[in-house]
């Protein structure tokens, strides 16, 4: 098989590969930055489940590993193509907002705030400091689930909050390797100005020196997880290793040698204690991969592997 002749690593760690470092083995790990069509239809035929894996963010690796073949994309490039910026799926979001900036182009200074990368990113509608990829995104290219190259609108994406359908729906399975971004000239010191603001806020109210995965929660309509979380006093909360952040209430990290076990209960706990005194169910923002003992747990309902 061409993949395992591409430096495929057997029983690899992926919790290096995360950012909550957290997680199992992969049956196999390869990092891929061109021949995408060959790899999906190889293992397609062969009924080889395969899930893409960025910088780590937004993702729960169980701890019993997963299934398969694990792909990293590597295509970090970034290029400025007069008010448009073109990016790999592998380049991380924070380079992408320098670039920009560097080009004297707004509109992605939100990005700073976002630990993914574009494949991830884009897959989630990721967001933040009141911008997302839809917001900023003009076409992203990639291969459907057959193996097709494909260049796609924003329309055909079918981006929602936090999700797309990439992530849900008709387009699961499908893999995005790159994105362009249209923006707009201004004066450089507003934009710098602009992004010394995002980063003076993360600093203040997010646990930017812990180990964490972004927002666990979406935010329910017309309120902010954080805020019931806080309110429930959940803050400081601790499954073994895992514990609901004293500095941001929709952020749980590992706070030492937790497990994913770990997370999955405390996740489960925020929600249940908001569900008692609110009503609300608190859907997850990140997602559970891998082999978990009785499949996906509950606290991720709704959620499957897609191969």
């Amino acid at each position: 098989m061409q993949w395992l002749q591409r430096g495929a690593n057997p029983n690899h760690s992926l919790a290096p590969h995360t950012t909550y470092r957290i997680g199992g083995a992969a049956d196999w790990y390869l990092e891929v930055g061109s021949g995408w069509s060959t790899l999906m239809r190889e293992t397609r035929e062969r009924g080889i489940p395969v899930t893409l894996l960025g910088n780590g963010s937004n993702v729960l690796v169980a701890d019993e590993g997963v299934e398969g073949l694990v792909v990293h994309p590597t295509d970090a490039s970034i290029e400025v193509r007069g008010e448009t910026v073109y990016a790999g799926a592998g380049a991380r979001m924070v380079k992408v907002a320098q670039a920009a900036a560097g080009a004297g182009l707004t509109g992605m200074e939100w990005a700073l705030g976002i630990p993914g990368m574009v494949g991830g990113s884009v897959r989630n509608n990721a967001g933040c400091f009141g911008s997302d990829i839809v917001s900023t995104v003009v076409a992203i290219h990639g291969h459907d689930p057959a193996g097709e190259e494909r260049t796609w609108t924003t329309e055909e994406l079918a981006f929602v909050y936090r999700g797309s359908a990439l992530r849900d729906g008709e387009l699961a399975g499908a893999v995005v390797t790159a994105a362009e971004f249209g923006l707009a000239p201004a004066d450089a010191a507003d934009i710098k100005r602009r992004m010394d603001e995002i980063q003076r806020q993360r600093r203040l109210t997010q646990p930017v020196t812990k180990r964490s995965t972004g927002s666990v929660f979406k935010n329910p309509p017309g309120d902010a997880a954080a805020r019931l979380i806080d309110a429930a006093g959940l803050k400081g909360r601790t499954v073994g290793g895992a514990m609901v952040s004293p500095e941001h209430a929709n952020f749980i990290v590992n706070a030492g040698n937790a497990r994913a076990a770990d997370v999955a209960e405390l996740v489960r706990i925020v929600q249940a204690t908001i569900e008692d005194q609110h009503g609300i169910r608190l859907e997850t923002e990140i997602e559970a991969l891998g082999r978990w003992p009785g499949g996906i747990p509950d606290a991720f309902a709704g959620q499957e592997h897609r191969p």
